[in-house]
């Protein structure tokens, strides 16, 4: 079966990209830092539409757990030992033939020749690794990485306490290109050499400078994608957003107010609903209507939004 015929068909003009530098502002983990990116044309950002409605149908949708920066933190809140690490330059890290093997796992029937060279001319840089800012990247990336980096990873990390016959608690989460391992007791050097060498081994390169061994109890801190994961005794760690996040929403609805924001309104949402989740998370004491005891700053936050909630409210899909 041709591959590209059912994307190709129809397109009116000649698909391309402009590439332009960006300034990625992360507010969870408060860096920033330029990329180079790449903005498809109409013609292109229809073709990626169409790659995009049969890839995210065929294959499996990731639940919030594994989109989210919060579900990430969380499910490692109850464990006492971390090790954290990062992709350097993931997305480049991605290579064709392996991606067109993937795909083809859900889709024998297409052509091999067919998906790479589709793959190489529309959604892979001359330079090689998936095109930065591409409408279909991230979900070629979760495909990949569920394939050559999580599942491998899985194995060994949770079936390495069999071997051992020792029973701990353990986690393993990954947002984007952030990986954390948590488990409740020590993370021995021989079982992190295990797990670098199989994130090399699915071809990406470990950030050393991003590389991070915690003992909660000892540093009574730990951040996950930007969110923080504070030690209680014989309890789940605190969630806690770090103070400058807080200032970010701050600032973000202020703007809002005067029409100068910065950030979309979905980005604006995405934000809150991270404070509001931690908030009810931590099982912070209520008032006798339910509503949650906030300290002065959080108070100020929350009437803030609300306020801009009502001013501008948001509208409903027909």
């Amino acid at each position: 079966m041709s591959f590209d015929i059912q994307i190709l068909d129809g397109i009116l003009g000649t698909p391309r990209f402009d590439t332009f530098r960006f300034r990625d502002n992360n507010p969870i983990a408060d860096r920033t830092k330029w990329r180079l990116l790449s903005k498809p044309n109409p013609p292109m950002r229809e073709i990626h539409r169409r790659f995009r409605s049969i890839i995210t149908y065929d294959f499996s949708v990731v639940s919030e757990e594994y989109t989210s920066a919060y579900y990430c933190a969380v499910k490692h809140a109850e464990n006492r030992f971390f090790y954290q690490t990062d992709l350097k330059h993931a997305y480049q890290s991605v290579r064709a033939e392996p991606m067109v093997a993937a795909l083809r796992r859900y889709h024998a029937d297409w052509n091999a020749a067919d998906l790479d060279r589709f793959l190489r001319i529309y959604c892979f840089a001359q330079t090689g690794g998936l095109i930065v800012g591409a409408p279909a990247s991230p979900d070629l990336f979760r495909i990949y990485a569920e394939e050559y980096l999580d599942n491998p990873l899985m194995k060994i990390w949770l079936w390495e306490r069999f071997e051992r016959g020792v029973y701990e608690a353990k986690q393993y989460t990954r947002y984007c290109d952030d990986l954390t391992f948590s488990s409740s007791k020590p993370i021995p050097a021989s079982l992190r050499r295990r797990l670098r060498t199989t994130i090399e081994a699915a071809g990406f390169t470990v950030n050393d400078r991003k590389t991070v061994v915690a003992d909660l109890k000892r540093d009574n801190r730990v951040v996950i994608c930007g969110i923080g994961l504070a030690w209680r005794p014989r309890h789940p760690a605190r969630v806690f957003l770090p103070r400058h996040y807080l200032k970010k929403i701050r600032g973000a609805l202020h703007l809002a107010f005067t029409g100068k924001a910065h950030i979309g309104r979905e980005r604006l949402e995405g934000m809150w609903n991270t404070f509001s989740n931690i908030m009810w998370h931590n099982e912070r004491p209520k008032t006798e209507d339910g509503l949650l005891r906030l300290n002065a700053t959080e108070t100020k936050l929350w009437k803030l939004y609300h306020e801009y909630s009502a001013r501008h409210p948001r509208k409903l899909a027909r």
